[in-house]
């Protein structure tokens, strides 16, 4: 959970890659929902393409944990799929 409602990365190619906490604090530290590039998101993971040009992340979060997200057996990082 991020520990900042919001940063902004310059990447080595001179875009900016922002990630917004939408409602984060000590409390609400768990994500509910994420939208990466304008795009729903299901993954707690993204890759270095979808970031490559810049782009923007935005968590939502809440007081308690939103089991659903990121559980779906597509959202599993491609290196877990090598077991």
């Amino acid at each position: 959970s991020p520990l900042f409602t919001n940063a902004k990365i310059t990447l080595s190619n001179g875009s900016v890659f922002e990630i917004k906490a939408s409602n984060a604090s000590e409390e609400n530290k768990y994500i509910q929902s994420a939208i990466l590039n304008g795009q729903k998101w299901e993954k707690a993971w993204f890759s270095h393409n979808d970031i490559k040009n810049g782009g923007k992340l935005i968590l939502v979060m809440g007081n308690k944990p939103n089991k659903a997200w990121g559980n779906d057996a597509n959202a599993v990082p491609p290196s877990a799929n090598n077991r």
